[in-house]
């Protein structure tokens, strides 16, 4: 399978990992939790404490439900929460064909401009190494490549690679070669896809650069449908989208090691609608920022993108309810010092302000759509505390 180094997918793994969400640091060391070295007891790391941060979102959950006319909210919101759940795994793997087929196309260009049919993308695929990283069929696909955009258009079905068969290894007594043979691979349910007019411009990797700059064109559009359980899901960008990474020192993109992590990092959503089984979210803006925080465990020290701000604003609409969210995290370290984390604790290591506010229509008591407004605000260091006032039209 190839490694698809690209400015997309390194931003992305940066933000997941400044939302606490995964991401390395850069000693190469193991997702295994620090000991302290005097006395052998695990460190709680700060960037791994999500804990609060879910005791804040539960405690945002029992405040609605205490309201008995909003008792039933979890209930009914419940189905399409699922949907969305179900269908998230089945987006991820489209976007993924396309970065993966992107990827080959651009090795494959050299930095010249060409385009590539269904045909070419699926004899560049059946050149990678390894076990196929998907199955394609009934591939109309086209993409456009140039120095530093690349353009994608049409519609195919994929089945993504999730495993070997061991136990079938095993039983034929772990013949020659045998992840090589198509029988011991496992596949996951056919999705079918269509992409529209998805654009994306990002710097061209064999160039010097201290910052590096992308964007997701407006317009742009991704869908799955999985053909095994019905379910879709759509993606859509009506505005231009643009992500950025800084690093301490100007390299080539394609020189720098994987795990590298940047000084800072930007990304900025705008106008990004996620539709799927009659639930719609439009995020009018989802911003991020984070810096680079200098961690110890008194054995190593390594860099970990800490979030510095994220605004999150949009909407939730289901039939006729409506739920607006206008939410921020601001940070405010002093990123010049080296945190030690056999030290600090998560409450005093995290200095932020968290905000939240939910307006909207909700079925209150009687299935009669009603006018809902919460507000919360909070440190970091007390999750689970901040106040919160519901208002309602009488």
């Amino acid at each position: 399978m190839i490694f698809k180094k690209t400015i997309l997918a390194i931003s992305c793994s940066f933000v997941l990992a400044a939302c606490g969400g995964g991401g390395g640091d850069s000693s190469g060391g193991t997702a295994a939790q620090p000991k302290n070295p005097t006395d052998g007891s695990v460190i709680q790391q700060p960037e791994n404490d999500l804990a609060n941060a879910k005791n804040l979102i539960q405690s945002l959950n029992n405040i609605i439900a205490y309201y008995d006319g909003f008792a039933d909210i979890e209930e009914r919101y419940k189905a399409p929460i699922q949907a969305v759940s179900d269908t998230a795994g089945d987006i991820k793997d489209a976007a993924d064909v396309v970065v993966t087929l992107t990827r080959l196309a651009q090795e494959d260009a050299q930095g010249q401009t060409k385009n590539y049919t269904a045909q070419d993308l699926e004899r560049l695929l059946e050149g990678e190494r390894g076990t196929p990283s998907y199955i394609l069929k009934n591939n109309t696909l086209q993409i456009a490549v140039s120095a530093n955009s690349v353009k994608v258009a049409g519609t195919v079905t994929a089945k993504a690679f999730q495993s070997f068969n061991l136990s079938a290894v095993a039983q034929d007594g772990w013949p020659s070669r045998w992840y090589e043979d198509s029988k011991y691979h496992i596949y996951g349910d056919e999705i079918a896809i269509s992409v529209n007019n998805f654009t994306f411009e990002e710097p061209i990797t064999d160039q010097v650069a201290l910052t590096l700059n992308a964007k997701i064109g407006a317009g742009s559009s991704l869908e799955s449908k999985n053909l095994v359980s019905n379910k879709t899901a759509k993606f859509s960008f009506a505005d231009a989208s643009t992500l950025s990474v800084t690093y301490a020192n100007a390299a080539k993109m394609d020189d720098r090691a994987e795990d590298e992590v940047p000084q800072n990092a930007q990304l900025k959503l705008s106008n990004v609608k996620f539709e799927s089984e009659g639930l719609t979210a439009v995020l009018a803006e989802f911003s991020t920022q984070a810096k680079a925080a200098r961690l110890t465990d008194g054995v190593r020290t390594y860099n970990q993108l800490i979030p510095s701000e994220i605004v999150l604003k949009g909407n939730l609409a289901l039939d006729k309810e409506l739920l607006n969210l206008d939410a921020k995290l601001s940070l405010y370290n002093d990123f010049n010092k080296v945190f030690d984390v056999r030290t600090e604790t998560p409450e005093s290591f995290i200095n932020a302000g968290l905000s939240i506010k939910l307006t909207g229509n909700l079925k209150g008591a009687g299935n009669i759509v009603t006018p809902f407004f919460l507000s919360v605000n909070a440190k970091r260091a007390e999750l689970s505390k901040g106040t919160a006032d519901i208002e309602m039209d009488p």
